[in-house]
């Protein structure tokens, strides 16, 4: 069992490796040079690179919810001990109830943006409802960054609970 841990956690930080440098990469790099196109092209090279993301991406956040999970049950986490709460008394779980609150919200804005307002961005037939869904989704990409860097933080002090 304790080699499976083992490989849990190293395919996790693989996982999120993937994750937060895909999302960085989409915010630092590929959209600031996007803007720099011609609006069409802007459009058909935004949506390019997050359709071939998307994919990549959330077979990385299947894997997190997955190896995470096994992890916490390997640390002891049960049904019980989580509807009740307990498991969450030492403070590098506490810690860990704060990360897996904020991967939730990361995981929900991930789903709307790349399911409804992404799509909707590109795929608009009036230009004015086009702009919205843009600067909607712009948002939730920065948003969706903040997170991921607090998380990756969070994470840490999981794992090094002489931190907290």
């Amino acid at each position: 069992m304790e080699m499976i841990y083992k490989v849990a956690v190293a395919t996790h930080v693989i996982a999120a490796t993937i994750w937060v440098g895909g999302v960085l990469f989409m915010a630092l790099v590929a959209i600031p040079v996007a803007r720099t196109l011609e609006p069409k092209m802007r459009v058909r090279v935004t949506s390019a690179i997050g359709r071939r993301f998307q994919r990549v991406g959330w077979a990385s956040l299947g894997w997190l919810v997955l190896s995470g999970s096994f992890m916490m049950y390997f640390w002891g986490a049960r049904w019980a001990n989580l509807t009740d709460l307990s498991f969450f008394q030492a403070p590098h779980t506490r810690v860990l109830s704060l990360k897996l609150g904020l991967v939730t919200l990361m995981l929900l804005l991930s789903l709307t943006h790349d399911f409804f307002v992404g799509p909707r961005a590109s795929q608009s037939e009036s230009a004015a409802q086009a702009a919205r869904y843009r600067t909607m989704a712009a948002w939730q990409g920065r948003i969706t960054g903040v997170l991921v860097i607090v998380i990756v933080i969070l994470a840490t002090m999981v794992a090094r609970p002489w931190l907290v």
